[in-house]
């Protein structure tokens, strides 16, 4: 009985995430291309003992590109660089004419899942980063803020995963938002102290994608 069911979920899960070769179609992979604009806003963390990261700073704005693959009809990888900018809310800052910022370039890693309904297909990435985050003196690109004499920046690995929708215009061209939440591991309590705690910061983005080219898989070996 049990070798029965799982040949029966064997071939489920091969039917469902792999391409089906003996179909009237074999699947070549997909080669294609970003743009993205970005909103975030910091949900989780902590900044001194008495100050939330959340409550100290606003929802900021920033962009990215990526490229990626799909590997099967319901599974991709891809790869992206982005950077994102958070400010001091007003009363957080130590000189109101100055604008110090949450600054957060990352460059991400992310496993795909997905499924197409029609026109739209539904998306669940899962990846990894690395997040080279620093908290700016006044604005972005400026100087890094100074905790006893450590500027406060540093490159952190963290974690994301989130959900989003894929649009279809026209052959090649995707229209696609999605909401992602990032966990950085950016706690160091040799560098910034006791209460500085890891970071979580969500993410919207929303942007075009572009499936430049799709290999043959009848020429087998071939690009």
């Amino acid at each position: 009985m049990r070798k029965t069911a799982f040949v029966a979920v064997t071939a489920v899960l091969w039917g469902v995430l792999l391409p089906r070769a003996g179909g009237a179609q074999i699947f070549g992979e997909r080669f294609y291309v970003q743009a993205e604009l970005l909103t975030g806003k910091s949900v989780t963390g902590t900044y001194t003992a008495q100050v939330s990261t959340p409550d100290m700073l606003e929802p900021g704005s920033g962009f990215g590109a990526g490229v990626g693959v799909e590997l099967t009809p319901h599974y991709r990888i891809a790869s992206s660089l982005a950077w994102l900018a958070l400010p001091f809310k007003k009363d957080y800052r130590p000189n109101k004419l100055w604008r110090p910022t949450f600054e957060v370039p990352a460059w991400t890693f992310i496993n795909i899942l997905q499924w197409r309904l029609g026109r739209v297909t539904l998306e669940l990435p899962l990846g990894v980063g690395i997040y080279f985050w620093r908290f700016t003196e006044n604005g972005r690109g400026s100087d890094a803020l100074q905790f006893e004499g450590q500027a406060l920046e540093k490159m952190s690995f963290g974690i994301n995963a989130g959900a989003g929708l894929e649009m279809r215009l026209v052959k090649s061209f995707r229209l696609f938002v999605a909401g992602t939440y990032h966990y950085i591991l950016s706690q160091d309590r040799f560098l910034f102290g006791e209460n500085f705690s890891e970071q979580g910061v969500f993410v919207w983005k929303s942007g075009l994608r572009w499936y430049f080219w799709q290999r043959n898989p009848l020429k087998v070996g071939k690009f």
